[in-house]
């Protein structure tokens, strides 16, 4: 039996004000069966991503307005 393993899985962001392309679905899709393979084997897996819709061009432009 092997030693359960400890795994932190994490994606590159897909930017909210660029175009999606083939190779933002092949690191999810990929990193998606690499998290699910580990907790089938057992394995306490944690898998993150985030998005930047709330990043730095739209906290600029909040600025700008004076808005928080």
């Amino acid at each position: 039996m092997s030693k359960q393993r400890q795994l932190l899985i994490t994606t590159a962001l897909p930017y909210a004000n660029g175009s999606i392309h083939l190779g933002h679905m092949v690191e999810h899709i990929q990193s998606d069966i690499w998290a699910r393979l580990h907790r089938s084997l057992g394995h306490d897996v944690v898998y993150i991503c985030g998005d930047d819709a709330h990043g730095t061009p739209i906290m600029i432009s909040a600025e700008k307005q004076q808005i928080s």
